[in-house]
């Protein structure tokens, strides 16, 4: 219920096939607001970071600003 409180940037980062918790991530984006952020790591079920990492890092480092 606090999640509008939010004021920093924030990254909501889920893998495609991993249907609830993509769903929760779009679920959850509206209530932070502007500062959040929604990214879905293709062809990555729960563990996105061990599945696809390259991508991970990747969709990270462009939300931070920085280059792969």
């Amino acid at each position: 219920p606090r999640l509008s409180e939010l004021r920093m940037p924030t990254l909501l980062l889920a893998g495609s096939d991993d249907q609830k918790f993509a769903d929760i991530a779009a679920e959850m984006a509206p209530l932070i607001g502007t500062h959040a952020t929604v990214r879905l790591v293709e062809q990555a079920g729960h563990a996105a970071h061990l599945e696809q990492p390259g991508r991970f890092v990747e969709l990270v480092l462009d939300w931070l600003g920085g280059t792969p």
